[in-house]
């Protein structure tokens, strides 16, 4: 059978701020996130993640240094094209949800779509 389709980092939000259990389960229900992780183990770094249809997939993060440093990201499937409003609803909704929650937003980093590697000759 195939193998994983290999996917690309879009966008990065940094956060800071604490978060107790409440926190982060409100916030992976903001979100709709499936629960990983535990808050109380520190080795646990990856804390959620949503697969959403069209190939992309949103993931929680923990700094497994600094307990107060969280980042989401969204990534897309190799080979799909997303338009940048659906990237840009999904930063909206991220960052909603995490200053809902009490985080803060620290910085945003986007990173460009791979170039098509489809090569046509005329």
């Amino acid at each position: 059978m195939g193998g994983a389709m290999r996917s690309k980092r879009r966008w990065l939000l940094v956060l800071a701020g604490r978060l107790d259990q409440a926190g982060l389960d409100e916030l992976r229900g903001r979100l709709e996130l499936r629960r990983m992780g535990r808050l109380t183990d520190r080795e646990d770094a990856h804390l959620g993640t949503r697969e959403i249809p069209g190939g992309l997939v949103l993931d929680l993060w923990r700094d497994e240094d600094k307990q107060d440093d969280w980042s989401i990201n969204l990534d897309v499937d190799s080979g799909v094209d997303v338009p940048d409003e659906v990237l840009a609803q999904w930063r909206v909704r991220a960052e909603a949800a995490a200053t809902a929650v009490g985080l803060t937003v620290v910085e945003f980093r986007s990173f460009p779509a791979p170039a098509r590697e489809d090569h046509q000759t005329t």
